[in-house]
């Protein structure tokens, strides 16, 4: 069947309604502040309303013309009037675009316009579509009826999206053909493609999917009753290929004896017979309960229970040696990335960096989240509002009370939507009244569709939730209830008694619990586990390259405002002069110290400076590269240490390792080839530089030489602090590796007689930063006491010292890289 034409009168009438409405500010923008709501405007109304018609005019021509007695003239018929109901969604939809493009262009408001205005009015019937097989046991009702009296009814619920040749998804439309209800999609996040034999499925390189079986798909063929995951909700591609049904993720299929609907079933967490180690030691023992979307799940239990070790195990971070785990249908052992990328969790402790403001908290968590910018600031102050610190904004986290971090840090994991939501000990540090406030806000937000759970002492709070899980030793279940039953099924006049049981013999408690309370879990893991099939096959996964890319550039910026901001960690409100002293001088130190360093190493090294006899030179060479070398140590030695809490926190939410130490190793080399410089600069006021060079001029070369000893010896500091535990072990290490590189630098002892301690020094980098210098100055020529042959005037061999440390430095990240991945994927204890 032909398309329907779109002449030039159409097209000409619908820019100039767009280009009318446009410049009479119609649709009108609200008053500053109001809530965005969906908008329209009288020639889209037109447009939709006169589409419905023709689809009620075809729906009446098929009933009129309906045998009861089945056959293939229904079929035809029936495939007859959807492809009409097709060519007039795409004529309407062709004149939508062409008003919205000419509407958004001349509109004051413009962008706001295109936020607002309704971008689903239209939507074809149930009855043009036919239902894909693979969702329905029987393949008979793929050719029903019409929706209509006295048919057999065909009832589909959940949007369907009508694909063109190449349809784009994403966040905002245009630039994207459709807008998914997900979170954090960029604007053009991925597309597809219409082939002869299904649809080709292309990611564009970003997170949050497409996934399909648990893997996100950069280019994967998806055949006619298949389907693809993204964010909360799966897409079916309907028989012919040619549109998709979005319902949400865990919904299955439901019939009954006169319809075919499809049905969402409350998405689940299930849980069951869950068993979890850790060095030998019971976490989690037969752990089983299941939980709706819409309730919040309170979980009780003595201290040491194994509360937390659940969220271990649901996040990954605690391997699950028997048992299994579904969250909305999702095998969590297939589907660990795209479980993970719906999970949030709120730690008891508020990990978060203390010296940038709330705002830019939030909007650095807002951009590593989510793929663009689009709707960060509105999302941050609705999340903010929520949570009543919107006048906190402008605060450092050390300015905030307890209780204030505490939002803050909840904040921090509402910005993504997550569907699962965990917190531990949530209301810790809250005045009274104020945690009521904080449980209804985590209650109202599981009663959006979210699943909520949290861990608790209060007995309070228990009222709040809608269900309750009691947690013995060893994580054993005891009880899964409403809260009303709690004391009851557990023989206590209150929650202390109940507490004390739990601690006294649990044994009895959890066994009978494994017998009638775990079989409600039981029948649900059957239940997920029969439809937890693959979909397609993907042909080839998102690289790591696309993640690093989107992530790199934030983490910089977020570490360059980080070293700017050092110092300021007062508590007070109203500084002090100590914290106005203390302020300053964290803005200095980074070149207060070089220029401090570098004036005292010329003054204790010789008159004559670099330009003097070979053992002159070679003591004020060996003072400037020592303190190049404690100079890079400083920068990195305590960073990762330091945050690693923090750091833990977002590698859950799926930022990169590499990219985390990419990041720190980038912002701190240009700190550390400035600090060169500086140092350089004030060697040079005071005493004379080396005469002598081989590819530059003197000083250059030697601020390329202090430049390279100073990054080589920040990567070692970086590996050291993601090697160690505490700042205590970083600050002991950091000193046995100085006093080993000042006596193994070729200056302090002389390594031209001893093999085994040359290849000790070897592996320093003060030992070729040493030599690269020395190469470049010419210290080999200034006198026999210099006989190194590092130390020859070339320039290959300078070329290869400065190699050297190059070297050292990227396996020096690489090292730290893979440790600090390590010890973010085990847990603490």
């Amino acid at each position: 069947m032909p398309t329907i034409g779109y002449g030039p009168f159409a097209r000409m009438s619908d820019w100039y309604q767009g280009w009318r409405d446009g410049r009479a500010g119609i649709p009108a923008r609200p008053p500053q502040g109001a809530p965005l709501r969906p908008v329209s405007t009288g020639h889209m109304d037109m447009l939709v309303h006169r589409a419905q018609d023709a689809f009620h005019h075809e729906h009446l021509h098929l009933l009129a013309a309906w045998d009861e007695d089945p056959g293939q003239g229904n079929g035809r018929g029936l495939g007859a009037a959807q492809m009409r109901a097709l060519r007039i969604y795409e004529h309407t939809s062709m004149r939508i675009a062409a008003y919205r493009r000419s509407l958004v262009r001349w509109h004051r408001h413009g962008v706001w316009v295109n936020d607002a205005m309704t971008k689903d009015r239209l939507d074809r019937p149930s009855w043009a579509f036919p239902l894909p097989p693979a969702l329905y046991d029987d393949p008979s009702h793929t050719a029903a009826g019409p929706a209509g009296p006295g048919s057999g009814k065909v009832t589909l619920r959940g949007r369907v999206i009508s694909l063109r040749p190449v349809t784009v998804f994403g966040s905002a439309a245009p630039p994207a053909d459709e807008v998914l209800p997900t979170p954090g999609l960029a604007l053009r996040h991925f597309r597809l493609e219409r082939a002869a034999d299904g649809v080709r499925v292309r990611g564009l390189g970003y997170g949050h999917g497409p996934y399909i079986d648990g893997r996100i798909a950069r280019n994967a063929l998806l055949r006619p009753g298949g389907h693809f995951d993204v964010g909360a909700f799966r897409y079916w591609l309907l028989d012919g290929g040619d549109a998709l049904r979005e319902i949400p993720l865990g919904a299955v299929p439901a019939r009954d004896a006169d319809d075919v609907t499809l049905t969402a079933r409350r998405c689940d967490l299930v849980v069951s017979e869950v068993d979890a180690k850790f060095k030998d030691k019971p976490r989690l023992t037969r752990m089983s309960f299941v939980q709706h979307a819409g309730d919040l799940l309170a979980i009780v239990g003595p201290s040491g229970a194994g509360k937390t070790s659940l969220f271990w195990a649901l996040l990954g971070e605690l391997p699950i040696s028997s048992g299994e785990v579904y969250f909305r249908g999702l095998d969590l052992r297939k589907h660990s990335d795209q479980i993970r990328e719906q999970l949030g969790f709120v730690p008891q402790h508020d990990d978060v960096h203390m010296t940038l403001s709330t705002r830019s908290l939030l909007r650095y968590a807002y951009r590593l989240r989510a793929a663009g910018r689009a709707g960060r600031d509105a999302r941050i102050a609705e999340v903010c509002r929520q949570l009543r610190i919107e006048k906190e904004l402008d605060k450092p986290p050390s300015q905030l009370s307890g209780g204030q971090r505490k939002r803050v840090s909840i904040a921090l994991e509402l910005l993504a939507e997550p569907s699962l939501l965990m917190l531990d000990e949530p209301t810790s540090g809250l005045d009274v009244g104020l945690d009521r406030e904080v449980m209804a806000a985590l209650r109202d937000y599981a009663a959006a569709d979210h699943a909520v759970i949290i861990i608790t002492h209060w007995p309070n709070h228990l009222s709040m939730a809608q269900q309750v899980l009691a947690v013995a030793e060893e994580g054993r279940p005891v009880y899964s209830g409403p809260p009303d039953g709690l004391c009851p099924a557990l023989g206590g006049a209150d929650h202390a008694d109940v507490m004390d049981g739990i601690r006294a013999d649990p044994r009895p408690k959890a066994d009978a619990y494994a017998a009638s309370s775990a079989a409600t879990a039981r029948a649900a893991a059957r239940q997920a586990r029969a439809g937890s099939a693959a979909a397609a096959l993907v042909r080839r996964k998102r690289g790591a390259p696309a993640v690093l890319a989107h992530q790199l550039p934030v983490l910089i910026a977020r570490q360059a405002a980080l070293v700017a901001a050092r110092g300021t960690t007062r508590s007070r409100e109203t500084p002090t002069i100590s914290d106005w002293v203390r302020s300053v001088w964290s803005r200095v130190w980074l070149w207060a110290v070089p220029f401090g360093g570098a004036v005292l190493t010329a003054l204790a090294g010789d008159a004559a400076g670099l330009g003097a006899g070979a053992t002159a030179s070679a003591g004020s060479l060996n003072l400037l590269v020592t303190f190049s070398m404690l100079t890079g140590q400083a920068l990195t030695y305590s960073d990762l240490v330091t945050e690693f809490p923090i750091l833990r926190r977002e590698h859950r939410t799926g930022v990169r390792t590499a990219s985390v130490t990419l990041s720190k190793w980038l912002v701190y080399a240009v700190i550390a080839m400035a600090q060169a410089l500086v140092i350089v600069w004030g060697f040079t006021r005071i005493r004379p530089g080396p005469v002598h060079s081989v590819m530059f001029s003197p000083a250059v070369e030697l601020w390329c030489d202090l430049g390279a000893m100073t990054i080589t010896a920040m990567s070692l500091g970086l590996l050291i602090s993601a090697a160690v535990k505490t700042l205590k072990q970083a600050v002991n290490v950091v000193t046995f590796i100085t006093i080993a590189q000042i006596v193994f630098n070729g200056v302090t002892k002389n390594l031209s007689d001893e093999p085994v301690a040359s290849v000790f020094a070897a592996l320093l980098p003060a030992r070729w930063g040493l030599a690269a210098a020395a190469a470049s100055i010419d210290l080999r020529g200034m006198g026999p006491s210099a006989p190194d042959a590092l130390w020859r005037h070339t320039t290959g061999q300078w070329l290869f010292d400065l190699a050297m440390l190059g070297v050292m430095s990227a396996v020096f990240l690489a090292i730290a890289t893979v440790l600090l991945r390590h010890r973010l994927t085990t847990p603490d204890r």
